[in-house]
């Protein structure tokens, strides 16, 4: 070929060729399906984000992303059914996605659907063995009288390490009927490892169980003790009514005598005291009692 044509051929090729270069260029900045979704969620456009992210989902990309993104636009519009059936579609195929079995038991939680909220919890705490999903199931089972399940749970959370408070006396609550020796101990272990945060209903409540159970040596071993560091008279004659309601002046009187109350000279404590002597028919120490009393 002459010079002449190869320089022609040359100019075309480059023209060709950069021609090309500009449409893959373009194609490339053209944002995908899934791109543009996102970014009408981040320019705030909801309405054309929901259309878009709502045409992926039904393309079938049943990403975490486009559930998330698609569950959380249906409730921003006010439709929580919608937006739990999307995150119960998406945790039928991907299970072990904890965060998403987390965000569906709120949407239940929050849209009043109670079974659906207590099943997704349920299947979540077999994934996930914390213990206050457990503690929540506890009281959704109360509240659905639930009694066996409730009873469960509040046995698993007793013999694990993270076990508090308020575990052991919602089981001895619950235990009382069913089996007072269970329950006595589970209030036991309570006073023993929480002495200082024992409330006076819980005290009262395990006063009466060891009451009506013969149990009256644990008046002295764990009522008193617990009784002396409480400074509060409404403490003090809340047991002493228990006891005296089951005959057990004596160790009504005890507990009295024991109590913080007494010991800070908590002026009804000392007439509770002294009231108590009287029905015991010691006269002479209840009246210097209250003669004391009067004197100050």
């Amino acid at each position: 070929l002459r010079p002449e044509a190869c320089t022609a051929m040359n100019r075309w090729i480059l023209i060709i060729a950069g021609a090309m270069a500009a449409l893959i260029l373009g194609i490339a900045v053209v944002p995908s399906g899934l791109e543009q979704a996102f970014m009408s969620l981040r320019d705030r456009q909801y309405p054309q984000a929901t259309r878009d992210f709502e045409a992926r989902w039904d393309s079938g990309e049943r990403s975490r992303e486009v559930a998330n993104a698609l569950s959380e636009l249906y409730l921003r519009q006010g439709n929580p059914t919608k937006a739990a059936e999307i995150l119960s579609i998406y945790v039928g195929t991907h299970p072990d996605d904890q965060p998403a079995l987390k965000r569906l038991a709120e949407i239940f939680r929050d849209d009043q659907q109670r079974q659906k909220f207590v099943s997704t919890l349920e299947t979540l705490w077999k994934k996930n063995r914390d213990p206050e999903i457990l503690r929540t199931l506890t009281k959704l089972y109360e509240l659905a009288d639930r009694e066996d399940d409730q009873l469960n749970a509040l046995k698993q959370l007793t013999s694990s390490t993270s076990a508090q408070l308020n575990d052991f006396e919602s089981l001895g609550s619950l235990l009382s009927a069913r089996d007072p020796k269970a329950a006595i101990s589970a209030y036991a272990t309570a006073f023993k490892k929480w002495p200082k945060l024992v409330g006076s209903d819980t005290a009262q409540s395990f006063t009466a169980l060891i009451a009506e159970n013969d149990r009256e040596d644990l008046v002295s071993t764990i009522v008193i003790p617990w009784l002396a560091h409480q400074p509060s008279y409404a403490a003090a004659e809340g047991i002493a009514a228990t006891l005296s309601a089951r005959r057990l002046e004596k160790k009504a009187l005890e507990a009295t005598l024991a109590s913080g109350a007494l010991a800070s000279a908590d002026p009804m404590a000392i007439v509770l005291a002294a009231r108590l002597e009287s029905r015991m028919q010691r006269y002479e120490s209840a009246f210097v009692r209250l003669d004391t009393l009067r004197q100050r």
